[in-house]
């Protein structure tokens, strides 16, 4: 493939070409969920005079697959912007060892680079944007203390082996 590296034991593929209708695709997050189950989810730019650019409009898309990603089917489109959005973008998944699958992504109204985020106060204002924020923090937390879970049982199971 153009402008990347091979390496002998990795297959690449593509999730999605770039067309006239979609210039670009980007940003793909993506999970296993049952044995050679994947999922996932990408940025979809839509023909417009930005062509493929970060401020022109966008989607975000996702797919299954059921052979390991060989193939690929059941496309469809997760998030469109709403009325006074410009651009919905960077999908996440996460998968927590419930099986609860967590899909996270940002939207913005105007892009402008090199300006950093500002917080309006040190709480939640109630507003359903804070109650999401709040349930992905909590969620995040859980994935933490789960992976950390994960890290010394692997470490004990290492020194019962030891011993």
């Amino acid at each position: 493939m153009d402008g990347r590296r091979e390496h002998a034991d990795v297959v690449y593929f593509p999730i999605a070409e770039a067309t006239t209708l979609h210039p670009r695709n980007d940003s793909a997050s993506i999970v296993e969920l049952n044995g050679n189950e994947l999922f996932i989810v990408w940025i979809e730019m839509h023909e417009s005079e930005l062509a493929g650019h970060d401020e022109a409009p966008s989607s975000i898309a996702s797919m299954r697959s059921i052979d390991g990603g060989m193939t690929w089917s059941d496309y469809r489109i997760e998030v469109i912007p709403l009325l006074g959005d410009i651009s919905v973008y960077n999908p996440s998944l996460v998968l927590l060892s419930d099986g609860t699958l967590l899909f996270f992504y940002l939207k913005y109204h105007r892009l402008v680079w090199n300006q950093p985020l500002e917080s309006s106060g040190s709480g939640s204002s109630g507003s359903p944007q804070d109650d999401k924020w709040a349930a992905f923090e909590a969620a995040k937390e859980q994935f933490r203390k789960e992976e950390e879970a994960e890290k010394e049982r692997q470490y004990n199971d290492f020194i019962d082996k030891k011993d």
